[in-house]
């Protein structure tokens, strides 16, 4: 899925379950009270009969059909590691027009 700092896992996630499971979790920050938390639709993936394809395709409202096929390689930006198919770019530009 990701991996970084947790500082860059909770308050600058990539990718899309990261940034879900960020979004789900109440954060006690001062002006964070009006903010909404975001639900994760579907169930964890069946670990004893992983999907082929991205793991999380089932939970993702970014999900195309190329996400359920193949393997997902492993994208760096910096000393940050996450599996999609979607670079930082694209995927932070989705998450700027979902706030709006």
């Amino acid at each position: 899925m990701e991996r970084g700092t947790a500082h860059q896992m909770i308050f600058d996630p990539i990718h899309p379950y990261t940034k879900r499971l960020m979004g789900s979790i109440i954060v006690p920050e001062e002006g964070m009270k009006e903010h909404k938390l975001a639900a994760i639709p579907g169930a964890p993936p069946n670990l004893k009969h992983v999907p082929e394809g991205c793991r999380f395709a089932e939970r993702c409202t970014f999900t195309t059909n190329a996400c359920r096929q193949g393997k997902i390689g492993n994208r760096h930006v910096g000393e940050r590691v996450y599996r999609c198919l979607f670079d930082e770019d694209t995927l932070k530009g989705w998450y700027a027009n979902e706030q709006r």
